[in-house]
Order: C-alpha cells, then sequence, then structure tokens
C-alpha cells in the first residue's frame, strides 16, 4: 500500500509491503518511473512479511505511470517476483496552468469574482486569495468559475488572485491580480 495513495505528487511516500509468507531475507524492491531508470527503495520488517519503506518523488523523478518490481525469497529457498496489487501507480508532479480571465465586480458590500474553467482533464477546483494571504478564502475547493466574496467594507479595495488544484494536489501558480471596492448603492436593472 502507498501512503498517500497513487496518483503521487512531489513528496514522500510510505509503502508498505505484504508477503504472503515469511522471507529468509530482505526482499529487492525498486520502482521504475514511465521513461527513467529503475530506482531502489530500502525495506525494513519486524515478522519479515510485513515490509516497510519510503520513497521520495520529485519533479525529475517522472510523471506518468509507474510500476514497482520485486524479488523475495522464502524460508524454502523459493523466489517470488509476483506483485499482486499495487503494481501500478501514477505520478503527477506537474501543476495544473494558471486560471485565465480573472474578474472582479463589485456590488454592495459584496466582490463577485469569476475566470474561465481550466482545460486540464484532471482540475479539481479553485482556491482564491484575497488581499496576499497564504491561505485560501474558500474553506472547500471551489468546484465552478464563480466565487463571491461577501460581508465586505463598501469603499475599501481589496485584491484577489486565483490559483486552479488538480486530482493530486498540485496548485498552479497565482493568476494576475484583480482589484474592486465593493460599492454601496441601488442595484440597477436593465428593462428593455
Amino acid at each position: 500500500t502507498l501512503t498517500p495513495t497513487s496518483p503521487l505528487k512531489t513528496g514522500t511516500v510510505t509503502i508498505t509491503l505484504t508477503t504472503s509468507e515469511k522471507l529468509r531475507s530482505v526482499p529487492v524492491f525498486s520502482f521504475t518511473p514511465y521513461g527513467k531508470d529503475l530506482i531502489v527503495i530500502s525495506l525494513t520488517s519486524q515478522d519479515n512479511i510485513i515490509w516497510k519503506g519510503t520513497m521520495t518523488i520529485t519533479e525529475t523523478t517522472g510523471d506518468g505511470t509507474a510500476t514497482f518490481n520485486f524479488s523475495g525469497t522464502d524460508l524454502a529457498g523459493n523466489i517470488g517476483t509476483e506483485i499482486t496489487s499495487g503494481k501500478i501507480f501514477i505520478i503527477d508532479t506537474q501543476p495544473p496552468q494558471i486560471p485565465q480571465n480573472f474578474e472582479a465586480t463589485p456590488k454592495d458590500t459584496i466582490i463577485n469574482l469569476s475566470w474561465t474553467a481550466n482545460i486540464e482533464t484532471d482540475v479539481v477546483g479553485y482556491n482564491v486569495y484575497r488581499d496576499g494571504a497564504n491561505k485560501p478564502l474558500n474553506a472547500i475547493l471551489i468546484t465552478n468559475i464563480a466565487y463571491s466574496d461577501t460581508g465586505l467594507t463598501n469603499g475599501r479595495t481589496y485584491r484577489y488572485t486565483i490559483t486552479a488544484i488538480d486530482i493530486t494536489g498540485n496548485e498552479s501558480g497565482h493568476s494576475a491580480s484583480v482589484t474592486a471596492s465593493s460599492v454601496a448603492g441601488p442595484e440597477w436593472e436593465i428593462v428593455q
């Protein structure tokens, strides 16, 4: 098993390998990122059945499908190389593109924000940031292409940026900032 689960982004991944029988010695365990060389993973065990180790994913590890490789010898001297589950996993270290066409529309104590949806198929949502804060305004990912910042002070100028988040948790860079001031006044309606 992998913690966190696939797809994997940049960071340290904990691996738990359970063998069907006790092994005579530490198995040879590795992974092969798509188009890259094999990377060996060191494992340790208390009982020679459940093995633990870590691997580090970096931007240079390689994105795409990766496979685990295994070779171990049981107490009877039989060599096993089969991985029955979890042999293939996905690595995704690339953040989405920065969201485009970010706009702010002021209203009374509200600023409505909108943008164009990203075209990447793995984008799962967006974060909105106000006035250079490190934490997004939204408590959960925004899954549409609009957000309303409410309860604002009229006449004060607010600055916003937006980022896109993919299924792996990679976050894009911040968009160009937009500024707006919420304004008091009557709501105008166009009558035709």
